[in-house]
Parts: structure tokens; C-alpha cells; sequence
């Protein structure tokens, strides 16, 4: 394809009223050349932005009927540690379960339940 500055006209649009041709030119899609990217492999955490712990879970325990509200105060090191989960996770662009993005740190929790959750299943 041909490439052409925006303030030439081609010959056949120079007979035109100019008012239409300018309306012409930009009413048809530009040509636009991109150099193309490999798409990025899926993105592996850095050994440093997650750990591994070990959560205690009662075996065989009868699924809850009910959810529970948590209202908690949370100390220095506590608030620290969730904003911290919250934060990559937002980093992340992780979900929960109903498809919201985990945003801030009610969200962090519940996302930690989830997987403690489904992790859970695995083992009981």
C-alpha cells in the first residue's frame, strides 16, 4: 500500500470541493503499520512476590449453612501483611469466584477463603 503525507490529496479527490474531500479522508480507515510483538508467555510469579504457607483445616468438618461477617481489628504487622496480599493481587488482576476483581482487602480476604476453600476439597 502506497503511503502518503496527510496533507496531500490523491488526483481523483483534487476536483473535489475541498470541505469534502477533507470529510472523505478521514471518514476512510487509516493504513496504520504496527510491528508486531510476540504475545508474552503467561506471566510466572517472581520467587519473591509469593510464599507458601501451611494453613491448618479440619478433615470431614459439615459444610456451613450461613455466612459469617468479620468485623476484626488488625494490628500493625496484620494490616501490613493483608495490603500487601491485596495489592498484588490487584497487581495480578486476580478474581474471586463470582468473577469480581480483588481490589482491596475485604476482597483479599475473601480470595484467600476461596482458595483455602478449594484447596480444602483437594485434601477432605
Amino acid at each position: 500500500m502506497a503511503k502518503r503525507k496527510i496533507d496531500e490529496a490523491p488526483a481523483e479527490q483534487t476536483q473535489q470541493d475541498p470541505l469534502a474531500a477533507m470529510i472523505e479522508q478521514f471518514a476512510r480507515p487509516a493504513a496504520v503499520e504496527f510491528e508486531s510483538t510476540p504475545a508474552p508467555a503467561e506471566t510466572k510469579p517472581a520467587a519473591d512476590d509469593s510464599i507458601l504457607i501451611e494453613v491448618p483445616l479440619a478433615l470431614n468438618f459439615p459444610p456451613s449453612e450461613f455466612g459469617v461477617h468479620i468485623d476484626v481489628h488488625l494490628s500493625v504487622s496484620q494490616s501490613t501483611a493483608i495490603r500487601r496480599v491485596a495489592a498484588q493481587l490487584d497487581r495480578r488482576q486476580a478474581t474471586l469466584k463470582n468473577g469480581k476483581r480483588v481490589v482491596n482487602v475485604s476482597d483479599a480476604v475473601k480470595y484467600l477463603m476461596e482458595a483455602i476453600a478449594e484447596a480444602g476439597s483437594l485434601v477432605g
